[in-house]
């Protein structure tokens, strides 16, 4: 009887949430441990004695900063007299602003690929400085911090989902307990990454939808992400907040990727 009484309970979703919920953390909890145990170039695998970037001095000329022009609106790096890259000109754009860390090249590219496919989320830790730096840097006022969701299926292929980690981490570097999960994904995506632009713009639409509505509603939110290609998944995130009652969502990428000026955007993939 009592054993039929324990099954039963086990089966109820408050005790399979709670469950899941400490899987989340003991594994949160761990990365985080080996993060701040690790004293290696997040790059080459040097070590590194210092606390600092995360980069040794061999690397850091691998790494293109994104402190040259960039679009005034969703911050991806831009050439020529155009203050608006083709993307921002040419879509109603739901965030207020968008600001990343470095260019998406060299260096970078091959940490977040690392990350995504090489099963290193221990250097998530590092790239949550550059978060905050951002953060700081730009002045960001927010009241609840969300990050890009995956599936279900996606997490569980992966093993984490890195823009979570990302957003956890950051949370805790600025000793703030706002991180919001209220944002989910709703259906399976091509890999953004392997689509032209025309394509990952209609990739996303719809994917993304607001569970939980009232822990959003009215706040500023300050939605968090990886890489920032054509900027189609952080607005259609973006449009499902507001949808649900944000009242403003400002985002920030470890990396962005560059776009063409506002009259190449038809050739432009």
């Amino acid at each position: 009887m009592m054993l039929t009484k324990l099954i039963s309970l086990f089966r109820t979703d408050a005790l399979r949430s709670k469950v899941k919920e400490i899987v989340q953390n003991t594994a949160f909890q761990t990365i985080e441990y080996l993060s701040k145990c690790s004293k290696r170039c997040m790059l080459c695998g040097s070590d590194i004695f210092e606390d600092g970037l995360g980069i040794c001095r061999a690397c850091i000329n691998k790494f293109r900063f994104n402190n040259g022009k960039t679009c005034i609106r969703c911050g991806a790096p831009i050439k020529g007299e155009e203050s608006f890259c083709g993307h921002c000109n040419a879509e109603k754009i739901y965030y207020q602003h968008a600001y990343s860390a470095f260019e998406y090249a060299d260096g970078i590219r091959n940490v977040i690929h690392s990350i995504k496919y090489g099963n290193n989320a221990v250097k998530c830790y590092q790239l949550a400085y550059y978060l905050c730096y951002l953060a700081t840097k730009f002045d960001i006022q927010y009241d609840a911090v969300c990050c890009v969701p995956m599936t279900a299926t996606a997490v569980k292929h992966r093993g984490y989902n890195q823009s979570e980690l990302l957003a956890r981490f950051f949370c805790q570097l600025n000793n703030t307990h706002c991180f919001c999960d209220a944002l989910v994904k709703v259906k399976e995506t091509h890999q953004q990454e392997k689509l032209s632009r025309r394509q990952r713009m209609t990739n996303v639409v719809g994917a993304y939808s607001v569970q939980n509505a009232h822990e959003v509603e009215g706040k500023r939110i300050l939605l968090v992400d990886d890489v920032k290609t054509t900027g189609a998944t952080l607005n259609n995130c973006s449009k499902a907040l507001i949808k649900a009652g944000a009242i403003e969502v400002n985002c920030i990428t470890v990396a962005a990727g560059e776009y063409k000026i506002s009259l190449e955007v038809d050739s432009y993939d």
